[in-house]
């Protein structure tokens, strides 16, 4: 990240909101360090983002979501943030408000989701979905991944779901086991 940094402070000129987003996934997704190392790191980008009048796009507040993604409140906080600023959610922002919701173990707020997609015009599809079991499935909440499961086919969606090891059988197909996350 520091080679990454470097360039970034070596442009001759004002970095893109692209350039800036770069380094923010990078901060959520690459570098292995201190969380709060990362998200200090994080909030000092975004100054420099404000400071240079680049402004946050949706795909700011993805990478942001993806930082603080075991940290509900900041979640929650970052999506009120987006409406301030008139930032429309899409679906991949919505599947990792669901991720941060599962990995709170809050799976009616996850579950409820998919209404409040449904009102912004926005279709949950098959990623999303898979993205759901997986999230569900990794926090053991089996029941809630098998409902996502059968709701997923309900809506024609071609996914696939097979319990954990220890816990029976399940719905299973092709690509069972797989991590769906990575589609978001």
């Amino acid at each position: 990240m520091s080679d990454a940094e470097r360039l970034l402070d070596a442009m001759p000129h004002t970095p893109s909101v692209v350039s800036f987003n770069t380094l923010l996934h990078g901060y959520a997704q690459l570098w292995v360090g201190d969380g709060d190392d990362r998200q200090a790191a994080a909030k000092v980008l975004r100054e420099r983002m404000r400071d240079a009048g680049v402004l946050p796009n949706e795909v700011t507040y993805n990478a942001l979501l993806d930082l603080h993604r075991f940290d509900v409140q900041e979640v929650l906080r970052l999506l009120d943030e987006m409406g301030a600023h008139s930032i429309q959610p899409c679906r991949i922002t919505f599947s990792k408000l669901a991720r941060a919701l599962w990995n709170a173990e809050q799976p009616s707020l996850a579950r409820g989701l998919v209404p409040q997609m449904e009102a912004a015009g926005i279709v949950p599809d098959a990623p999303f979905y898979r993205a759901q079991i997986a999230a569900a499935e990794s926090m053991g909440m089996h029941d809630d991944a098998e409902e996502l499961y059968h709701e997923a086919c309900g809506r024609g969606l071609e996914v696939s779901y097979s319990r954990s090891k220890g816990r029976g059988g399940g719905p299973s197909g092709a690509g069972a086991g797989r991590g769906y996350d990575n589609e978001y």
